[in-house]
Formats: C-alpha cells, structure tokens, sequence
C-alpha cells in the first residue's frame, strides 16, 4: 500500500487512522523480529508523514483542521485554564513528527515558537510554515509563530542553545500569560496527555531543570575554545574545530554544571535567564564550548539571588522532562549515536514510564508507525 502526494490530504489522513487502527489490533501478536518488518508495506520513508504530503493536506486550512477535530479530541477541566503552558520547539527534518506533536498537545491559550534550522531543505520549511498557517487560521488569537530569521543549527554548538533563547525571548513578548516553559526537540512526542502535562507541570512551579557534577570525560569540553570552521563549498557545511586557545575560567569562578537540555522553566526563571547580567556573562563564557546547551541550564539554576550557588538541591524536585533511552541493548527500533529510536516493540515499555513528560527519539527512517501508533494510544488514554 502506498500513499503519494496527489491523494487528497483528507483521505490520506483518515488511511492513516485505519492503519494505526489496526496495528493497535494486532499489536498482542507483535515480538521485536516481527515488528522490524515492513507490516504494512507502507514505502519506507512512510510518505504519508513526508513533507509533500503535508504540504499537500495543508493547502486547504478548513478541511486539515476539521480533519484534526475530529481525530485528535481533547479533554480540558475548569481548572487547566489558568495553567497556560510556552513550547519553544527546535527542529530541522522529519516535519511528520512535528505535526503529531501538534494535532496532540496544541490548544490555543499554550504559546508556541518553532525554530526550523536555516540548514533545513525548502520542503521541511514550507511544510512548517503550512503547519503553522492552518492552526493560525484556525485559531487567530492564538501566539502560535515561527522564528523569522532562524540560526544554522550544529550539534554540540553554542547555536542549540541560541536556538532556545531566540524562542525564549518571542515567547516572552508575544504572550504574558504562560506560566512555564518547555523545549522539546521536533524528534519527541509526549508520554501523557496534555491534560496530564499540565496537571503535572503545575506540581513543579519551580521548574524542573538537572543539575550534577561534571563527569570527569566532559571537562574538556571548556577547557579549550571552539568554534565553527568552513569544512566544504557549501556556506551552511561546516564543523566545530577545537583550537589551542586555553579558556578563561568561569564568571565569578562559580563550577559549571552538567544536565540535560531538556527543561521545565518557569517565568521567573525565564526573566532571569533574558534580563540577568550573570546570565548573560555565563552565556558569553560558554559560546566558545562544547555543547553548552548541557551546561547553561544546569548552572543558571544553582546560583541564588545573592551571587552565591546552591550545589546540592536537586532542582529536577523528583520530575523528569525528556524520557531518552541510552546504549539499550533490546531497542527494537535502532541505537543510532547512543540513542534508541523507538520502534513498534518499545511502546509498551514506553507506556509504564508515569513520570516523563516527553519522549525521544522518535524516527520515520526507522519506523514510521512507531510515532502513529503512539499517537493513537494517547488518543486513547
């Protein structure tokens, strides 16, 4: 069965449903051979999730957003709408993902920044900006936008987190009235609801954010300065390059620390992180290191009002932003730089997981129902 871009957008949505349908069927048949095969004889690169497809079901707002109603229902109490929540979402392919992320989690009081990278192809870009254009017409009070003058984004670059604050700082002026900030990668999609998202966000109103001691094998990431050096013809094809440039130590010679990129920031913290003069010496020190992203937030947070730094509370408070599996041996979709993208049999151990917000990585060259499936089971719970 194959889907190509001529099929009209809705019929191509609504196949898509009768496929997750009845892969949630015959899901009790599945093991981790079974589900590596091609189920569906669905083309690999799961074409109704590509960017043509989505640039195709797009062209006609009305009929995207009826589709969307109707498949995606949300369940909103009373006492969620004072709990408005910011998304400043980075990504750079796979605009399938994204879509699911918004069809599942959108509501017009949240606010949301979607930085593409400006390394990104013509399709991801249109496919975004046609994402963003229906739920604009859709909903056209709500602060739902993408970033103008996007950054070329590299792994391990200070250009990861300046991705971030370039949302921080528009979430900051479009809308006054969100009360946390999260920063998932277009690669995730949550684990609950959300309905449950915000209920359990209201639980952390000081954030969620990891901060540890930096292992002995990451200290040479700021020992010496890097930066970004031209690796070929093309202007956006270049690598990090350390040089011999001995870095200077920290401001205020406060211990960096080390944790995930993946937050929970609250407004205040927020405002902090814009407005703060520390903050902005603590970025300055780390533009020239190596993945500051790990770095940034898990500082910021251990220093206090009076410039000294709480180094022993744990500023996670027992919550978990990011559920990322690490060298599993039994993924069975791939390990692919450390990291299990997920495939159809890692969804049921994915769904024990009540603590996690988000989960990553989801990957359509691995396994395009994965994140279909999933979706469906969110859908249902």
């Amino acid at each position: 069965m194959k889907f190509g871009p001529s099929v009209f957008c809705v019929v191509l949505l609504e196949v898509s449903m009768v496929l997750i349908q009845q892969v949630i069927r015959h899901q009790r048949h599945f093991s981790p051979k079974i589900v590596k095969e091609p189920i569906f004889h669905i083309n690999d690169n799961a074409s109704f999730m590509s960017e043509g497809s989505i640039i195709q079901r797009t062209q006609v707002c009305s009929n995207y957003m009826h589709y969307l109603n109707n498949s995606f229902p949300k369940k909103l109490h009373k006492n969620e709408l004072n709990y408005p929540l910011a998304f400043a979402i980075s990504t750079h392919h796979q605009v399938g993902i994204l879509e699911l992320f918004l069809a599942l989690s959108f509501h017009p009081m949240d606010s949301y920044c979607i930085h593409v990278d400006a390394k990104a192809n013509s399709q991801v870009h249109s496919a975004v900006a046609h994402l963003v254009k229906c739920y604009q017409w859709k909903y056209s009070g709500a602060t739902i936008f993408t970033v103008k003058n996007p950054l070329a984004v590299y792994w391990g670059h200070y250009s990861v987190l300046q991705a971030d604050l370039k949302c921080m700082q528009l979430l900051r002026s479009k809308n006054v009235q969100w009360r946390i900030l999260v920063n998932p990668a277009a690669t995730e999609l949550p684990l609950k609801p959300i309905s449950n998202i915000r209920k359990y966000l209201k639980t952390f109103p000081n954030g969620i954010i990891d901060s540890f001691s930096v292992p002995k094998g990451n200290k040479y990431r700021f020992n010496l300065s890097v930066e970004l050096q031209q690796a070929g013809s093309s202007f956006f094809d270049r690598r990090i390059t350390v040089t011999d440039k001995v870095k200077n130590l920290p401001p205020a010679n406060i211990t960096i620390r080390k944790g995930s990129k993946n937050v929970a920031l609250p407004r205040e913290l927020v405002d902090f992180i814009l407005d703060s003069q520390f903050s902005h010496g603590l970025l300055k020190w780390l533009e020239d290191s190596l993945v500051p992203d790990e770095h940034f937030y898990s500082t910021i947070m251990t220093i206090l009002k009076n410039g000294t730094q709480d180094l022993n509370t744990d500023f996670t408070h027992g919550g978990c932003v990011r559920l990322s599996w690490w060298g599993r041996g039994n993924c069975s979709g791939k390990n692919i730089r450390g990291v299990c993208n997920f495939g159809l049999g890692d969804l049921s151990e994915l769904h024990k997981n009540r603590n996690c917000l988000f989960a990553n990585k989801f990957n359509l060259q691995v396994d395009p129902l994965a994140p279909l499936v999933h979706a469906k089971y969110l859908i249902d719970t």
